[in-house]
C-alpha cells in the first residue's frame, strides 16, 4: 500500500502538461519530497520553494 503523505494543498507543487484548447490534459500534485523535472529535460530537477 502506498504510503499517504499529510499536507495541507497549499504545500504542494503542481505540475502542468500537456496544454491543449487553453486547458492543460495533466495536472499533477507533487509533495515537497518528489522531484520534479520538465518532460523536455528529465535529467534537470527543479528546486522546491515554498
Amino acid at each position: 500500500m502506498a504510503t499517504r503523505h499529510r499536507f495541507r494543498v497549499e504545500e504542494y507543487k503542481r505540475a502542468y502538461r500537456r496544454p491543449k484548447g487553453g486547458f492543460y490534459r495533466s495536472v499533477r500534485l507533487h509533495t515537497p519530497k518528489e522531484p520534479v523535472s520538465p518532460l523536455a529535460f528529465p535529467e534537470a530537477s527543479l528546486p522546491w520553494s515554498p
